[in-house]
């Protein structure tokens, strides 16, 4: 279990990534949805990105979370909306058939996996020249090595990319057009009134140190990127 997760689901904040609801409408605001027929969410979480996207679309949604408690939250969040469909899955499995997506979304999701694993499948589920978002942790080239591995350690993350690690990862896996934009941390979000033991306030203490103690080489950044189509794929002459 990662301990980290766990109070992310027992706060059920309707925003958990970095920048909240804002970071969400800059993406939501700038990309063209109107034509798209399938999107998919992992790590929907409660649901609040599903539902700023049925706002702004008829297309079909779909959401996957590896909480299966953050699954039963989103389906009571949704219940009122038309086209949507919640499941609980990995996203390094995904239980949809090849190029079956128009958008993929991942807010604050793959630093928490196998980056390699959960872009493969991301890849094959997309549609060539599909649209892919992403929100993640960055780390700048001169965070050392022990506060990479402290920051890890606490967040059981397998990795802590940089924006040129970022930039391989993707074209590596047939993407183009990739475009990074730094966000800002700090949320709007307001927590409800909670009532927490002492050990989810010292993780909840430790997850805002780090971000404190690593503010300027902890970084925020929204990514776009396009999977190529096969024209990209043939061969030049």
């Amino acid at each position: 279990m990662n301990p980290y997760h766990d109070l992310l689901t027992q706060l059920r904040i309707a925003y958990a990534h970095p920048g909240g609801r804002e970071t969400t409408k800059i993406w939501i605001e700038k990309l063209d949805i109107s034509n798209m027929k399938t999107i998919l969410e992992v790590g929907c979480g409660v649901g609040e990105t599903i539902r700023h996207l049925r706002s702004k679309t008829s297309a079909g949604l779909y959401g996957i979370d590896i909480s299966s408690e953050m699954i039963d939250i989103a389906k009571i969040h949704t219940k009122d909306l038309p086209n949507v469909k919640l499941k609980q899955a990995d996203v390094t499995s995904l239980p949809f058939a090849a190029s079956s997506f128009d958008l993929i979304i991942a807010e604050s999701v793959l630093t928490f996996t196998q980056i390699n694993e959960s872009m493969l499948e991301i890849t094959r589920c997309l549609k060539p020249n599909g649209k892919f978002i992403l929100l993640e942790m960055v780390r700048t080239e001169d965070l050392s090595p022990k506060a990479q591995d402290e920051i890890k350690h606490f967040y059981q993350s397998p990795n802590l990319y940089s924006l040129t690690d970022w930039k391989k990862c993707l074209s590596d896996h047939q993407f183009k057009d990739i475009v990074f934009h730094q966000v800002n941390k700090s949320s709007s979000t307001v927590l409800l009134d909670q009532t927490l033991d002492e050990t989810s306030l010292d993780i909840l203490n430790e997850h805002l140190q780090l971000n404190i103690d690593y503010e300027k080489q902890l970084l925020a950044y929204l990514i776009t990127a396009t999977k190529r189509g096969m024209r990209d794929d043939s061969p030049r002459y």
